[in-house]
């Protein structure tokens, strides 16, 4: 095995786990003119659209990772 020697001088990585955690989407609520509003549609709006945001972002951070590569 060829990562065998690393794996050995690092033995807690064997059984490392990446902790599971959840996140809430933040909201703003005010009150304007005796009504109150709550602001919650990016949460809506960001959550249709996960795939196609993170499609994005790992594009935009491979570029940037092939740029460094390259210019290095």
């Amino acid at each position: 095995m060829i990562l065998g020697p690393i794996m050995s001088m690092l033995p807690g990585f064997s059984t490392f786990q990446v902790p599971g955690h959840t996140g809430v989407c933040p909201t703003a609520t005010f009150s304007m003119f005796g009504h109150t509003y709550t602001m919650d549609q990016h949460c809506t709006l960001f959550e249709q659209n996960r795939a196609a945001i993170s499609a994005a972002f790992a594009l935009v951070f491979l570029l940037a990772s092939v740029f460094i590569v390259l210019t290095a």
